[in-house]
């Protein structure tokens, strides 16, 4: 059930509805991406996500990256700075997040990484689209 309503959550290709910059979920790409099989915490995905004020800070300075411009790759002080989260908060967090694409990174000899938000993401896209249905949900006469 938890992937029927994911997989309603995540606009199709045919919406007109935009969502940041590249929006085409052919774009997308799932090497690598969890599948819900293979969900590794005891937690369910959104309390997960949102348990942690760090990771909660990272995955919403994500959505609004994304849905708001072209993000750029920043180390881990400046995304940090960014997120309004500490370093440690970043260097804790970010390995999961790029393994649920919602962060990638650039580069890769242990000094020089940068990271942004990703936004190709399925991940970015549901939780964008939940929020903007809540808001409209939370905007609509009763």
């Amino acid at each position: 059930m938890v992937t029927e309503l994911y997989e309603n959550a995540v606009r199709s290709a045919d919406t007109s509805e935009p969502f940041g910059p590249s929006t085409d979920l052919d774009e997308v790409t799932l090497d690598g991406v969890v599948h819900a099989g293979d969900w590794p915490h005891n937690e369910e995905p959104l309390r997960w996500l949102f348990a942690t004020k760090g990771r909660g800070r990272l995955v919403i300075h994500a959505i609004n990256e994304v849905a708001t411009g072209d993000p750029t790759f920043q180390n881990k002080s400046s995304l940090a700075k960014s997120a309004d989260v500490s370093r440690h908060s970043v260097h804790r967090h970010i390995e999961e997040l790029e393994e649920l694409n919602v962060y990638e990174k650039r580069g890769g000899d242990g000094t020089h990484i940068h990271h942004r938000p990703n936004r190709n993401s399925r991940v970015i896209a549901a939780l964008y689209k939940a929020n903007q249905e809540i808001l409209e949900y939370a905007d609509a006469d009763f």
